[in-house]
């Protein structure tokens, strides 16, 4: 018993990485061939969306949207794969590229995360956009300029058709082509101007994974409405010199979903070796049940003892 004991603990250690991965509503790293984003969608490695196929597509014709290139964006340990979106600054009009979630936030919760990032050129005006049917929601990224934080619209604060409200993180931080990691948290759900948009920019990287975000900059909205979105676009919304660089978009119900880190190398080798203990005891003990049902099976014999 004490032996099949551990064996069902070592087996439970297994599944815990695959149970955290459930609360991962969306994930797109970008794997598909280099070239055209639009009309394409990462698939396989990881990636995961709401409803598929949705693909990306214009988000401000005729502008080009961006292009898929090789080698992720980096942000200490957080999970990497696939390549990056280059976006291009605009000339004449808005660049970017949209996709649908195909369900009102994805199919998650009022309690929602966001994360992704983004390496953008001074003097800013890239951004990551939710946006609700043909009305923009939020704006996060460098959307008021050379400074990084979030602005949002009519549909999230419901001060007025034209109103925007922007709102700088804090300490600041401009955008200078380094890699920033973002990450939203949307508590939404209740009526009236009582909800809360929070944007954490640059946490510090011993946090990812972890219960909580730590450290870094932070931009607060405490006055939001009970919004919605059904897609997210990529943008470029000034001439600046560019291209920008977006990546690792992931939608999910907690920090640590949207915050993945490699598993060390030592749990890995503990898992690996859990399932092999697991299957040398079934098959001890399907030979010893073939022993003993064997009727030509001879008295077990005593070391010789000198």
């Amino acid at each position: 018993m004490i032996v099949r004991s551990r064996i069902a603990w070592v087996y439970l250690v297994c599944l815990v990485p695959a149970a955290a991965h459930a609360q991962l509503l969306a994930y797109d790293p970008f794997n598909q061939s280099n070239g055209t984003l639009n009309g394409t969608a990462s698939s396989g490695g990881g990636a995961v969306w709401p409803t598929n196929p949705q693909l990306w597509q214009a988000a401000y014709p005729p502008s080009n949207g961006g292009s898929v290139t090789a080698n992720s964006l980096t942000y200490g340990s957080l999970a990497t794969s696939g390549g990056k979106v280059a976006m291009p600054g605009f000339s004449g009009s808005n660049n970017g590229s949209y996709r649908a979630l195909g369900t009102d936030r994805g199919g998650g919760p009022a309690d929602l995360w966001i994360s992704f990032l983004h390496a953008g050129d001074s003097p800013g005006g890239y951004v990551l956009q939710l946006a609700n049917g043909n009305n923009l929601v939020a704006d996060f990224g460098s959307p008021g300029g050379p400074a990084y934080g979030m602005r949002l619209y009519n549909e999230a604060t419901g001060a007025g058709t034209g109103t925007q409200t922007t709102v700088a993180a804090t300490p600041t931080i401009t955008p200078s082509f380094a890699t920033h990691f973002f990450a939203v948290h949307l508590q939404l759900g209740q009526a009236g101007n009582t909800n809360t948009v929070t944007m954490y920019l640059d946490p510090d990287t011993g946090s990812l994974g972890t219960a909580a975000p730590a450290g870094g900059s932070v931009a607060v909205y405490s006055t939001a409405l009970n919004f919605h979105f059904d897609g997210i676009a990529l943008a470029a919304l000034t001439p600046a010199s560019g291209p920008a660089y977006f990546d690792e978009i992931r939608i999910g119900t907690t920090w640590t979903a949207v915050t993945p880190v490699p598993e060390p190398v030592g749990l890995t080798a503990v898992a690996v070796g859990g399932v092999g203990f697991v299957r040398a005891g079934q098959r001890w003990r399907r030979r010893e049940r073939q022993r003993l049902a064997s009727p030509t099976r001879r008295p077990d014999r005593r070391p010789s003892i000198p």
